[in-house]
């Protein structure tokens, strides 16, 4: 494994928009800023240590800090209510939380240092073995899972990162995601200043979407990547950029239909990739063009990596259908402190990933749907990303969202909360005679629920639970 290095000469620069642009130099100097407050205050050399510092060039400053003093840290959202604040550190032992502004952390806090500047250094090193981040894959209200990953999980994943995409889309990327998970941070940020690009940090604004072509061309982006939900609302609202900078979109995190697919590629006007991957395998591990003959969840051949198909247990199937496993250079060192669930999910070196795949004999990958989801109508499985694709080809239809629901005779029912188009008052009924005009029996819902949004977890995937239990009462 390759320990991760962080150099002046090689790193880029952060450019945050209506505050000034920020140099590897820059970035470096503050750094050590940050490793003397943080060691100034530990009696210990620190094990974790939480960042809840907003986007910006001093978020990374302080990452680098929280590196450089040998801890691990905790990726964490800036605003995170009181409440959540108490849950996470039930579940993760922080010692420090860094973050951007007095907030009251059930544990020691530093907030950022009043010099701008001190001497820095030309580069870091780090090890391959320590651990460098501590990533929840679940919601702050419920049981996180945590991940832990190691600097060369990350190094393997920014280089294979940097290689597939290559320098040129990477000069200039828009950050439109979280910091605080694996897409955002690994996939976006930190692969674009590793290869030497500009990171762009736009202005908050919740108009974002609608003016999102016209910030393409005003900042001169050649690369961003984002989640289906937001590409949803973008294609609605916003026209498209007229620059012609754009050189790549990747998409990921959550299912992709083929529609919607060429809905971006028209009107980003470059090539757009499909992109699979999980926090456990540091973001991605697969990428899919549209021009490589897009269909409903294809998500290309593996990378660094390589795929398996297990359709059960004592089963491999390649080609074939079933589990998809997954074992890569990016793979996480397990979830801290829980050496059971991390046994389930990891065999032999394999991730086993809970999602159905269908690989083809070229190594292609298309994701069907997951595991734990799918719905059982009296022996007939049905996935719901089908039934999600199948309604949102409908032209009154924005969003689905489908669940199941007990059902006496037959087990399961399917249900579905849906999101029309605004202006549009199509019925249950028209639905119900549209799907069986288009699709098998059981993949027409039973239940239908018209809702004003659909449920989405903070990473912009379906949450099916949340909304069945918001629409049924059911937990």
């Amino acid at each position: 494994m390759k320990s991760l290095a962080i150099m002046k000469s090689t790193i880029g620069s952060v450019d945050e928009v209506g505050r000034g642009s920020f140099s590897s130099a820059q970035i470096l100097r503050r750094t050590q800023l940050w490793r003397h407050k943080i060691e100034h205050v530990a009696n210990k050399k620190q094990r974790f240590i939480g960042l809840a510092v907003p986007p910006s060039a001093d978020f990374f400053s302080a990452l680098l800090g929280i590196w450089q003093s040998g801890s691990c840290a905790v990726l964490l959202e800036a605003g995170l209510r009181p409440p959540e604040r108490q849950a996470i550190c039930k579940f993760i032992p922080l010692d420090l939380v860094l973050c951007g502004s007095d907030v009251d952390w059930p544990c020691m806090t530093i907030t950022p240092p009043t010099a701008k500047y001190e001497p820095g250094v030309d580069g870091l090193e780090f090890s391959p073995e320590r651990p460098a981040l501590a990533l929840l894959t679940s919601g702050t209200t419920g049981v996180p899972k945590i991940v832990i990953l190691s600097f060369g999980a990350l190094a393997a994943r920014i280089e294979t990162n940097i290689a597939t995409i290559g320098t040129k889309p990477l000069q200039r990327t828009l950050q439109i995601l979280s910091l605080t998970f694996g897409h955002g941070l690994i996939g976006s940020a930190l692969t674009t200043l590793l290869s030497g690009g500009v990171l762009v940090l736009p202005q908050q604004d919740p108009r974002r979407a609608m003016r999102l072509g016209a910030i393409i061309d005003d900042l001169n982006i050649s690369f961003l990547t984002a989640v289906p939900a937001f590409w949803r609302m973008v294609i609605r609202v916003s026209p498209p950029p007229s620059s012609q900078s754009l050189l790549r979109v990747n998409v990921g995190s959550a299912p992709l239909d083929a529609e919607l697919w060429k809905a971006i590629s028209a009107w980003s006007g470059c090539p757009v990739y499909n992109c699979y991957g999980m926090t456990e395998t540091a973001n991605w591990v697969s990428f899919s063009s549209f021009e490589d003959g897009a269909h409903d969840g294809l998500v290309g051949q593996c990378l660094d990596s390589q795929f398996r198909i297990v359709p059960s247990p004592d089963q491999v199937s390649d080609p074939g259908m079933g589990e998809v496993w997954v074992k890569t250079s990016g793979m996480m060192e397990g979830y801290l402190h829980s050496p059971d669930l991390t046994a389930s999910v990891i065999t032999n070196g394999w991730f086993r990933t809970g999602d159905i795949g269908q690989l083809d004999e070229n190594g292609r990958l298309t994701l069907i749907g997951r595991k734990k989801e799918i719905i059982n109508c009296a022996g007939a499985k049905v996935v719901p990303d089908e039934v999600d694709r199948l309604l949102e080809r409908h032209p009154a239809i924005a969003e689905a969202c489908t669940f199941g629901l007990p059902d006496k005779i037959s087990g399961d029912s399917v249900a579905v909360a849906l999101v029309r188009v605004q202006g549009h008052a199509v019925t249950k009924d028209e639905l119900s005679m549209w799907c069986s005009q288009l699709a098998r029996r059981e993949l027409v819902p039973d239940h239908w629920f018209f809702v004003d949004s659909v449920c989405r977890n903070e990473r912009g995937k379906l949450d099916r639970q949340r909304q069945r239990k918001m629409l049924t009462g059911d937990s």
